[in-house]
């Protein structure tokens, strides 16, 4: 019987007992979240905290290439400038067929640029709110120039536009008097005799019998 017991007690001293053993606790102790802290108090090294900042980097720089916010900005003062010569253009045009002349504050004369603020009297409010004003020009002026043309047709220009088109709302520049065009009357649901008309730019001609129904 202590044969037996001196057996026992030497294989629980042995070495592959004792690691076996270590191993184990080792395992428990792992199971049981002891090496947790060692676990997690691991951090990113230097050289990956600089890639991913350099990664974050260039996305940043492709976004905003491909979204380009100063050309949108531009885009967006363009199209705000387009509006507002079309309205100032539109009470113009509604001026002049009601009125059948020419605002005398700012068109009374043929070929000079005037300042469409200088329309206020003839057009407010009657044909137009308030004259707009340029998104980034005018300095106490509107910003928007006004002309009628050599055969009195009326444009309506924006010269602090910044994209590659020039905004002009009617016909800015004067015409080739000997240019021929067609007109087409059309009195507002009414008939006219004849319908249409060939003339030249500058030409004097009668206006055809309308008859409109009021």
């Amino acid at each position: 019987m202590s044969k037996v017991k001196s057996q026992i007690s030497s294989s629980k001293d042995s070495p592959g007992s004792r690691n076996s053993a270590f191993r184990q606790r080792r395992k428990r102790e792992f199971l049981l979240g002891k090496n947790s802290s060692r676990i997690f108090t691991t951090g990113f090294t230097l050289i990956e905290l600089l890639i991913a900042i350099g990664v974050l980097v260039i996305i940043a720089g492709v976004v905003v290439f491909a979204v380009n916010p100063a050309q949108m900005l531009v885009d967006a003062r363009d199209n705000q400038r387009k509006a507002h010569v079309t309205a100032i253009h539109g009470a113009l045009e509604r001026y002049i067929f009601q009125q059948d002349d020419f605002p005398q504050s700012c068109l009374d004369e043929e070929g000079i640029v005037k300042d469409a603020l200088l329309c206020e009297d003839d057009l407010i409010p009657a044909y137009l709110s308030s004259i707009p004003k340029d998104p980034t020009c005018g300095n106490g002026d509107s910003g928007y120039d006004v002309r009628r043309n050599n055969v009195g047709e009326v444009g309506v220009r924006a010269p602090c536009y910044e994209g590659d088109e020039e905004i002009i709302a009617g016909v800015w520049l004067d015409r080739d008097v000997t240019e021929e065009f067609t007109v087409t009357y059309d009195p507002n649901g009414g008939s006219c005799d004849p319908t249409e008309r060939t003339v030249t730019y500058g030409e004097t001609a009668e206006a055809p019998s309308c008859t409109r129904d009021n």
